[in-house]
């Protein structure tokens, strides 16, 4: 009705109809054609990477675990969720913040947008680092920094509330030499393969039988691992140590 009432001719009605749908269509355009994004730091593109770039940091084993999650959920921004099907290649650097020393690297798989995490190996840190995500696709390659901190506490490995006493109402273990072990009202009878033959709570056996060790080899027979000799190698209020070792035809088996 538009048209008809302020274009007159028939045929400029039409072209003019034919430009409309064009105009709308441009506009409707999904973002995944957008071949590249808003790499700079304090761009929302640049955030929404950050948060799609993950990293798990343990300063106690010195490890990190790092990812790559482009799901709606994570980076919050459809264009980078169609962006991030497109990364073809991801690595990622563990560096001192302001420094190019590169102190753990790695290769992420990254597939429609997503990988797997891959644990990273540190040396001892102290200050401030970064990870830096490398991720490229045919059209751009992307580097997404994601900061953290170690810092150092003085109660770090200390030994305060450390102690090999047992205060009741608990009571000391309790370990023979033929694999018995008594911990807070339960028994435990351990067998040469360190297994457990039998728990006994309260005067109920909780095992329908006693643990045992099998493997199948490629013919499809199923060979079972015969205990060896459990030895009782240390006994202490707070813990006791066990060690036995067995093996068969094709392999070793060493339990401590």
């Amino acid at each position: 009705m538009f048209l008809n009432l302020f274009v007159p001719n028939k045929g400029w009605r039409v072209w003019l109809g034919c430009m409309w749908v064009m105009g709308l269509a441009v506009m409707l355009v999904p973002s995944v054609l957008q071949a590249s994004i808003d790499s700079q730091p304090s761009s929302m593109d640049y955030k929404a990477l950050q948060r799609g770039c993950l990293l798990a940091y343990y300063p106690n084993s010195n490890q990190a675990h790092v990812s790559v999650d482009m799901r709606l959920a994570k980076v919050r921004l459809s264009r980078i969720v169609d962006w991030g099907k497109g990364v073809s290649d991801a690595t990622v650097s563990i560096m001192p913040l302001g420094k190019q020393q590169v102190l753990a690297t790695g290769q992420l798989p990254v597939r429609d947008g997503m990988s797997k995490p891959i644990l990273l190996t540190l040396p001892d840190l102290q200050g401030q680092y970064i990870a830096r995500f490398t991720l490229q696709t045919p059209e751009q390659t992307v580097e997404i920094d994601v900061p953290f901190i170690r810092e150092r506490f003085t109660w770090e490995n200390n030994q305060l509330g450390i102690t090999d006493e047992v205060y009741p109402p608990f009571s000391p273990v309790q370990a023979t030499s033929n694999g018995q072990v008594k911990i807070v009202d339960r028994l435990y009878q351990l067998n040469g393969l360190g297994l457990m033959n039998q728990v006994t709570a309260l005067d109920r056996a909780l095992l329908a039988s006693p643990m045992s060790l099998q493997y199948e080899l490629a013919n499809g027979q199923v060979v079972t691992i015969e205990p060896g000799t459990l030895t009782l190698q240390k006994s202490a209020d707070t813990h006791a140590v066990y060690t036995s070792s067995s093996h068969t035809a094709q392999m070793q088996i060493d339990a401590h």
